[in-house]
């Protein structure tokens, strides 16, 4: 049988990542090592996606607000090397959410690039059942 974490530590695992520790912190804190807490953290992600994927269908939102924020994986890209993984650099999430109950309707982490802005509106566009009114910052 497969090691299998308590379901005691995973929960402290989880209280501790939703409460802005890092992994390292989430780690001491529920007496785990950090790579458990990657691979926790990497399995609750896949788990709320795919409740996200399940709830957020078929929606009849008529105003929606759609913004970017910035961070990065790794380092910031003007510190990237030429063998540097592509996913490191600058990184954005999308977020798409209705005006009237703060929902979040659609997102998606990438570059603030043409490539990524297309991805997350058809991601939108394919929850959706209504034409909404969108709100942005501008963003060409």
């Amino acid at each position: 049988m497969a090691n299998v974490l308590q379901r005691e530590k995973r929960i402290a695992v989880l209280h501790a990542l939703v409460n802005a520790n890092s992994e390292r912190s989430a780690a001491d804190l529920a007496g785990v090592n950090e790579r458990t807490v990657s691979r926790l953290a990497l399995e609750f992600g896949r788990g709320a996606q795919r409740i996200h994927d399940r709830i957020a269908r078929d929606l009849t939102c008529t105003e929606i607000e759609c913004d970017e924020t910035f961070s990065f994986v790794g380092k910031k890209q003007a510190r990237i090397q030429p063998g540097d993984p592509p996913e490191y650099g600058d990184a954005y999430t999308w977020t798409a959410e209705d005006r009237a109950s703060r929902f979040v309707i659609a997102f998606h982490v990438g570059k603030r690039d043409q490539r990524a802005a297309d991805a997350f509106m058809a991601d939108l566009r394919s929850r959706l059942v209504v034409m909404p009114e969108l709100s942005t910052d501008g963003l060409a």
